[in-house]
């Protein structure tokens, strides 16, 4: 499997503050989110998941 690097959303352009409103947009709809990863430049600047998920365990 392969690696990606892991940065801060800065390092690639990405405001933390996007980052955070568009956590909050997708914990306040109607959505359930599982796991969220975004990337950009081939890097991972963010990723999450909500419980009772976790990243790394396929369902």
């Amino acid at each position: 499997m392969e690696k990606f690097e892991r940065v801060s959303p800065e390092q690639v352009g990405v405001s933390s503050k996007a980052v955070l409103r568009l956590l909050d947009e997708l914990e306040s709809g109607s959505t359930e989110p599982h796991g969220l990863i975004i990337m950009r430049h081939g890097k991972i600047c963010a990723e999450g998941a909500w419980k009772p998920y976790a990243l790394g365990i396929n369902h």
